[in-house]
């Protein structure tokens, strides 16, 4: 699998393109990007209910201040989000973690274990700002 590699930064996300061609990704970078922050799912107009997939973290950021409450909110809401490489069978297992290192920040940390590999995501939430960029 190889998809155009869309970095996460705090406006949105980039593309890199160096000699007229875009920088690409043979891993999960985007798949885990587009699950844990955008919301609702694009897929969700052709999927049934029971197979809908949406991303809480947004409506998470937005409910008030950064608080342990909010960062297992975060955690619960990063973990549904992503259940669903479980269910394809793309991930064997998920591990979630979050701390809050400094007021009005969040990292996120995600593991998830192939069936042939594993891969790590790190991602930095500005409470205040509504930003997600790369940690």
């Amino acid at each position: 699998m190889s998809d155009i590699y869309l970095e996460p930064t705090a406006d949105g996300g980039e593309i890199t393109v160096t000699a007229g061609k875009p920088e690409m990704t043979g891993g999960l970078d985007n798949a885990v990007y587009f699950s844990l922050f955008t919301a609702p799912w694009w897929g969700n107009a052709i999927s049934t209910q029971a197979e809908r997939y949406t991303s809480t973290i947004p409506e998470v950021m937005t409910r008030g201040a950064l608080t342990n409450q909010t960062r297992l909110d975060v955690i619960e809401a990063a973990r549904n989000s992503l259940a669903w490489m479980i269910d394809e069978g793309i991930a064997e297992r998920i591990e979630i973690k979050a701390e809050i290192p400094k007021t009005g920040t969040l990292y996120l940390a995600v593991r998830i274990y192939e069936p042939e590999a594993t891969e790590d995501f790190a991602y930095a939430l500005n409470w205040e700002s509504q930003e997600v960029s790369l940690r």
